[in-house]
């Protein structure tokens, strides 16, 4: 799947994302059980992974290879 995608747009978008589940987790971690948390942490950690990807593949070309 080849996507067209706006490296700066794109990476605010992601940003914001990160930002929101972190904020998440850390509203659901008082009282809740450790399996819960570490889903919310793996999941900001793959958007940031993506993140980097993005930036590098935009700096390239404006096509990113999912």
């Amino acid at each position: 799947m080849v996507r067209s995608v706006s490296g700066r747009g794109v990476g605010n978008l992601v940003v914001l994302i990160i930002g929101l589940v972190m904020i998440y987790g850390l509203f659901r971690s008082v009282g809740q059980t450790d399996t819960a948390n570490t889903v919310l942490w793996l999941i900001a950690i793959s958007l940031g992974i993506l993140y980097v990807l993005l930036e590098r593949g935009g700096k390239g070309s404006s096509r990113v290879r999912f």
